[in-house]
């Protein structure tokens, strides 16, 4: 039975993703650049999280399955993930930029609330994020890795049976990876 039909993006939605700690909460991105937040016992609003500065499109949303207070998202050719902390909305928390193409997928480890791995035309990046909480910035360091064929990373799975392996896809193959 649907409960109601949310307009609150002013153009096509390309992603949702519930709170992993929370069956009430869950966000949204789309082709108007904003991530939005929304609670299933308010629905008549939504908070804007984050909005790109040149209005492109949000391609997906993903939310940190050990710290809900994360979300990782990227732009439409964009050679960035951008994580946002819900607690303090339009301003990112860390820009992972070490991208050499556009991102195209995304995941954040299941086992640790401050790896991700992403990826993009050329590959995957092991992404390490150290905060603290005497300082709001962050420590990040990126490992690329390689060793597949030149085709672009489509999808990627971080099992939570299997913290050590990743499968990822290409446009032709599936790999799966011992980290």
């Amino acid at each position: 039975m649907i409960k109601t039909q949310l307009i609150a993006h002013d153009k096509e939605v390309f992603d949702v993703a519930f709170s992993p700690k929370s069956a009430e909460t869950f966000v949204s991105v789309g082709a108007d650049g904003s991530l939005r937040l929304f609670d299933v016992r308010s629905l008549d609003h939504s908070t804007i999280i984050y909005e790109t500065p040149d209005a492109k499109p949000l391609l997906k949303v993903a939310w940190n399955p050990n710290d809900p207070n994360y979300l990782a998202t990227f732009s439409a050719d964009s050679r960035s993930v951008i994580v946002m902390d819900v607690r303090m909305p339009s301003v990112p928390a860390a820009d992972l930029s070490d991208h050499d193409s556009s991102v195209l997928c995304m995941r954040w480890a299941p086992h640790s609330s401050s790896h991700m791995i992403s990826g993009d035309e050329d590959g995957l990046r092991l992404w390490n994020l150290q905060s603290t909480t005497t300082s709001p910035t962050w420590s990040l360091s990126s490992q690329k890795i390689t060793g597949m064929d030149d085709s672009s990373i489509q999808q990627l799975v971080w099992p939570s049976t299997s913290p050590d392996w990743l499968a990822c896809s290409t446009n032709e193959c599936v790999y799966t990876l011992q980290i």
